[in-house]
Parts: C-alpha cells; sequence; structure tokens
C-alpha cells in the first residue's frame, strides 16, 4: 500500500498512516465537552452551545453523515464567531473575552481536524484552555476536576501512538495515568524549591470586580444580598481558642456619607492631603490615629486570616485591627487594606486590641463628615429624633431610648424587606414597613444619632463565623454579611452599637438562621439550610470537606514566597543559592530514579499482546522436546518450521498460521475471548500432533 504520495504542487497526500485513530478521535471529542465545561460561568452560554454543536459535526463527518467545511464556510465561520463574541463578551483586554476567542478556535479547530497533525494541535490547545480555568478558579475541587481532564488529554496523545492492537480507551488512559504519576515526583521539588512567582491567575479581570463582597457604595437592600450567599469570604485561624460570636464582629468598610438612599465611603478632603490616609505595618503604630497604649500592652487576639480573592484592596478585622503582613496597612478610619487588589487567596496575620480607643479626639474635617444630613430628606426621622433626645438626660439614654423603641415596636428583622424609594428612604422603613435587615437599622441610627449632633457612622462587615471542629479555623461565609453603628464620644472615641441585637438579638449571640423567620429559612438554597440547621450527617461531610479545601489553600495555595522562605529555613537553615541549586539537581536525580524504576519493576511479559503470549507459552512446552525457536523467526515461521521438520503435512498448521496473523496484523480483528480460546485450543492440539510424531 503507498501510504504517502508526492504531488506536483509539492504537497503531500495523506495516507492512512496519518489519519486519526478511532480511539483519539472519541477521547478528544469528550476531552473537548470536559473541557470547556467549568468555563461556562465566565463566558457566554452561545459560546458552549456553539462547541458542543461543532462536536456534533464533527462525529457525523466521522460517520460519513457530513463532509468538511470548504475554506468560505470556514472563513464565514469564524467571521461571526468574532463578531458574536464582541457583541456579548465587549471589547475589553478583559480575561474572560480572551478566554471565549480561545475557545472558539478550539471548537472551530475541530471542524477541520483531519490528520493526526491537526489532533495535535487541538490536544495543545486543550492543554491551555485548562490552564487557563485556574486564573478563574483554583479550588481543590476544581483542580481533581481537571487532573481527570489532563489524563484524558494525555491518553487521547497516547492513543495516536499505540499500536492497531492496543486501540481500547483503558489502555490509552492507563498509559496516560502512569505518564503523569511518574511526574509527581518533579512536580513536588520544583513546587517546593522552584523560586515563587506571582500565579498566573493574579491578573484583572474588569467583569471580575462584580464577585460577592462588600462594596464601596451600599444600599440596605445589598447586604441582603449578600446574605442569600454561602460563599466563603474568609478563614480565620486564631493563636488561642476563637472568642465567643458576640464578639466576632469583623471590620470592613466604613460608610460615612449618604445621599439618596445610598451609603458610600467618605475621604480625607484634598485641603488635609497633609494628612496620611494609610500607615503600612512597617511604621503601623507610629501613625496618628494610632491609640498610645497599643505599644505598650498585648493584644487580646492574635489570628491570621486566608483571605478569598475579591479584586478589591479591602481586607478584614476585629477592631482595633493591627496587620503584621508585609503590603498590609491601616487606614485613618481603621479598615485593613492591601497594597495590591486580591486576586488570590491572601493569607495576612492581625493583632487585635477591642478595647482600645479610636480617635479620642476627633479631626474636624471627620466631625463634619459624621454629622452631615440633608434636613429635606427624610424629615418625619429628623423630628422623630430631636423629641426622643429632648425627652433624654445625655446622650447614652438617648441611644439606650431609640434601641428600647426599637424592641417595644413591631420591628422585624428579615431577609425580604419590602423595597423603599431613594427619597425619604429612612422615613418609609422606620414608620411604614419595620421591616429591614441589619444595614436597614444600622443607618437608621446612623441618621437620628446624626440629627442631633451626635458623629455617627455605619460599618459594613461581617458579624459571627462558624468553627470546623476537625481544623478549629473559623469560616465565615458571605450570609454572614452585617452592618453596624459607630458614634463618637469626647475623651472616648468611636463606640460601637449594634441595633440589630435590638430586633434580633439571636443573630448576635446564638447563629444567623435562629434569627430567620420561616419564610426567610424557605428562601435560602438547601445546602446553606444543611449547614445553619444541622442536618444529621450532612453537617460532617461539610465539615470534613471544608477541612480539606482550608488545608489545600493553606499549604498549597497559600505557598507563596514569604512561605516558601520560612519553610526552606527550617528545612535548610540559612539559605543560599548553592543549597537551592543542589536540592533542586537532587530532587531531579531522584525523581528521574523513581521513573526509571517504575519503568523496569514491572514484568515485561505482562503488557504482551494476549496472542504472543499464547504463543510463547506453546514454544516454552516444545523447547522441553528440544524444539528451539531462532530469534529472528515470527511466531509463522516458527510453526512452519518445526511442521515441516516434522513432516506434519500443511493442512494440519495452516490454520494456526492464518489464526495468528490475522489477529497480530489485521487491524479490523478483535482479540475477543472466543477467539483467543479457540487460538490456544489449536495450539495445544498442534503441539500434541508434534510431540507425538517426534
Amino acid at each position: 500500500m503507498k501510504i504517502f504520495s508526492r504531488r506536483q504542487d509539492n504537497k503531500w497526500q495523506h495516507g492512512v498512516v496519518t489519519q486519526i485513530p478511532r480511539n483519539s478521535l472519541i477521547m478528544l471529542l469528550a476531552t473537548f465537552v470536559m473541557v470547556i465545561i467549568p468555563h461556562a460561568t465566565q463566558i457566554s452560554f452561545w459560546i458552549i452551545a456553539a462547541g458542543l454543536f461543532c462536536v456534533i459535526w464533527r462525529w457525523m463527518i466521522f460517520l460519513g453523515r457530513k463532509s468538511f467545511l470548504s475554506f468560505w464556510q470556514k472563513a464565514v465561520l469564524v467571521l461571526i464567531s468574532t463578531a458574536g463574541i464582541v457583541i456579548t463578551e465587549g471589547i475589553q483586554q478583559n480575561l474572560e473575552t480572551w478566554a471565549a476567542l480561545l475557545i472558539m478556535s478550539f471548537a472551530l479547530k475541530l471542524l477541520e481536524m483531519k490528520t493526526q497533525r491537526d489532533a495535535y494541535v487541538v490536544i495543545f490547545i486543550a492543554y491551555f484552555v485548562i490552564a487557563i480555568q485556574f486564573i478563574f478558579n483554583h479550588s481543590i475541587g476544581i483542580v481533581a476536576y481537571e487532573l481527570c481532564v489532563l489524563i484524558l488529554v494525555t491518553a487521547s496523545m497516547v492513543g495516536m501512538n499505540q499500536l492497531h492492537t492496543h486501540v481500547k480507551p483503558y489502555e490509552s488512559l492507563k498509559v496516560a495515568s502512569k505518564l503523569l504519576v511518574q511526574a509527581i515526583p518533579l512536580m513536588v521539588v520544583l513546587f517546593i524549591l522552584f523560586p515563587r512567582i506571582g500565579p498566573i491567575w493574579a491578573i484583572s479581570s474588569p467583569s471580575q470586580q462584580a464577585r460577592t463582597g462588600l462594596g464601596s457604595e451600599m444600599t440596605p437592600g445589598d447586604i441582603t444580598k449578600l446574605a442569600r450567599s454561602d460563599e466563603i469570604a474568609f478563614r480565620a485561624i486564631f493563636k488561642d481558642e476563637p472568642p465567643p460570636t458576640s464578639k466576632l464582629y469583623w471590620r470592613g468598610r466604613v460608610y460615612t456619607d449618604f445621599f439618596e438612599g445610598k451609603w458610600s465611603e467618605a475621604t480625607i478632603p484634598q485641603k488635609f492631603n497633609n494628612i496620611p490616609k494609610v500607615s503600612w505595618v512597617n511604621n503601623i503604630k507610629e501613625a496618628w490615629f494610632i491609640p498610645n497604649e497599643i505599644g505598650d500592652s498585648e493584644p487580646e487576639f492574635t489570628y491570621s486570616i486566608l483571605f478569598e480573592p475579591t479584586h478589591s484592596r479591602l481586607l478584614v478585622g476585629i477592631d482595633l485591627a493591627i496587620p503584621k503582613t508585609q503590603s498590609t496597612g491601616l487606614t485613618w478610619d481603621y479598615k485593613l487594606i492591601s497594597r495590591q487588589p486580591v486576586h488570590s487567596i491572601l493569607h495576612y496575620e492581625v493583632d487585635s486590641y477591642p478595647d482600645a480607643a479610636l480617635n479620642t479626639w476627633l479631626p474636624e474635617y471627620a466631625r463634619i463628615q459624621a454629622t452631615q444630613i440633608d434636613k429635606n430628606d427624610n424629615p418625619k426621622i429628623i423630628e422623630f429624633a430631636q423629641s426622643l433626645y429632648a425627652e433624654s438626660s445625655d446622650h447614652e439614654l438617648f441611644i439606650e431610648n431609640i434601641l428600647k423603641h426599637i424592641r417595644d415596636e413591631p420591628y422585624h428583622y428579615t431577609l425580604e424587606p419590602p423595597l423603599l424609594e431613594r427619597e425619604n428612604s429612612i422615613d418609609q422603613f422606620w414608620f411604614n414597613t419595620r421591616q429591614g435587615f441589619c444595614s436597614h437599622y444600622a443607618g437608621a441610627m446612623v441618621y437620628m444619632l446624626r440629627s442631633v449632633g451626635i458623629p455617627a457612622r455605619m460599618v459594613g462587615g461581617y458579624q459571627g463565623g462558624e468553627i470546623n471542629p476537625i481544623t478549629g479555623h473559623v469560616v465565615v461565609r458571605q450570609y454572614l454579611a452585617h452592618a453596624w453603628v459607630e458614634y463618637w464620644i469626647a475623651n472616648q472615641g468611636w463606640q460601637r452599637i449594634d441595633p440589630t441585637a435590638a430586633v434580633a438579638p439571636s443573630r448576635i449571640h446564638e447563629n444567623f438562621s435562629a434569627a430567620l423567620s420561616e419564610n426567610d429559612l424557605s428562601s435560602l438554597s438547601a445546602f446553606t439550610n444543611a449547614r445553619l440547621n444541622g442536618v444529621p450527617g450532612m453537617q460532617k461531610i461539610m465539615f470534613f470537606l471544608e477541612s480539606i479545601e482550608h488545608r489545600w489553600n493553606l499549604f498549597v495555595i497559600g505557598y507563596d514566597s514569604e512561605f516558601q522562605t520560612d519553610f526552606l529555613q527550617k528545612l535548610f537553615g540559612k539559605i543560599t543559592s548553592i543549597k537551592i541549586a543542589l536540592a533542586l539537581l537532587l530532587g531531579a536525580m531522584l525523581s528521574a530514579v523513581i521513573v526509571i524504576f517504575s519503568l523496569l519493576l514491572p514484568n515485561r511479559n505482562k503488557h504482551q499482546h494476549p496472542v504472543i503470549k499464547l504463543f510463547l507459552d506453546f514454544v516454552s512446552k516444545l523447547s522441553k522436546k528440544g524444539f528451539k525457536r531462532k530469534f529472528e523467526e515470527t511466531p509463522a515461521k516458527f510453526i512452519e518450521h518445526i511442521s515441516k521438520q516434522t513432516n506434519l503435512p500443511k493442512a494440519e498448521y495452516s490454520s494456526v498460521m492464518d489464526m495468528i496473523n490475522t489477529l497480530l496484523y489485521d487491524p479490523s480483528q478483535q482479540c475477543s475471548q472466543q477467539k483467543l480460546d479457540a487460538l490456544k485450543t489449536e495450539l495445544d492440539s498442534l503441539n500434541r500432533k508434534i510431540q507425538a510424531i517426534s
């Protein structure tokens, strides 16, 4: 058969050898489907649907029901696909747009995949698409999933290099798995010793700015939306026993400005630019807003936080939170921040001083910001506050009277408060609907305090946390998002007061679910309800899975340059380039030894073709009678040789020769157990005949 022929136009005419084996084609199409599934959350659904259509079309081509597209048909498809991506994904240079373009190219490549060369291109693109997924998600679950996909992709490549006698997908998957297992030792060595650089997923993506978390602006309904999400916001590891739930107020953003029903953060006015806004770790205790007693006292809480990516600079901590990790700092309004947006899990350490006085003196600009209200907006509650203040002898009694009013009147804590208009929104809530979430009560209380000249602001963060009994760390999820009030008293500084404790005390002192009605609980997901209400057996499983994810984040995702330096110092002492080079060399040599050992250890006969195994058993039996097989003899030649040597008629051995040649060399024949049993019977019969004659 002619495999290649040379055309006059200097192009190759591809023959049978270059065709994609059926085994590899099936795995390639299955690979494409598995590779693009995780991307469904980042790109438009139509791209996923178009990719699946390409898979079906390519399979129809294999079955002979469709034909390959012409050049112009492919050109039109490319133009339409590109235009669709620009329309749905936008023209910004963000990660989702580039990922969509790559996946669309991946899909269209299937339609022109004719030869093994084309298949290799598809395989290499698949490796890239797998890597891109880790930009968006690097949880242990997605890693396990992509590892399975990686085995399938590698098996597709293996299948194109196997003989036709090993065309079953199981054989290709087995070889691919073995190759990847052999690579694990070297991977571990490189992971531990190779200098850490910023991960590829630390690239900003504009569309990821909307990820769940506390925004710089907030309406009362925003935190209500967060309360329906059970995504993990962060994990905290305390040096000692975690404090009780009532003390776990995780400060996030500080909302000072209020305009048309929306709260937002304030900044220091430009004319006060000489006032430092942020103090970073190296000089944190020298900042003007840090209490003097911090330098001489021991922190009440010491802990580290594994903060999930939010693509903003905001961090969280328990007041007063003093950061200890490089590239973290404290702002003038006591927020923790990072120098760079958090695009991957950030591990940082904090000391907290809950009894520290915050701003015992208040700058004039801060006083103006914290007392400013629009007297034409929400006039009813201004009048109500001033009337209540006139009945109170001091600030403390006024605040207590507000809380008493909340407790005595029919106010309700709910995840489904009625919608409020932007104008006079606080009046609507306080006097009409009387149903709200934490931010409704906190915002109304801040407004009342300002109405009588008391500086006040709203703080957004998280309250509470769930202790994992397996590892002892605290898990804080988005549904624990919370808002409370800070008011300022001369010589005492900012004081925290939480009006939610008046309307739903169980929310602060017990847990989130204890404060919710049956309707609120039914509106949450089944998993959230199982987690909150402690479904027997389910909660233990959730704790176990979460503990695995925590360790993964701590020791793998969190293995940054600082972690690596600490670990290597414990391992080698003083770190030098020579020590690292020697360790890398020894690790590579050890990995090579393991691979060589794994290649030499298995019995070679274990991987022999079943027909060869039967033939060698036949040869072994005849060797005892003095019939020796020459090294260069094929099975058929050996049988013919010994049969002629014993004067056995050709009719007695020709059928065995034909059967062996067919099963070994005919690609269309499958070595079924029935055929192998028939061959064994024929070989045993031939053996008896030869031994009888000899």
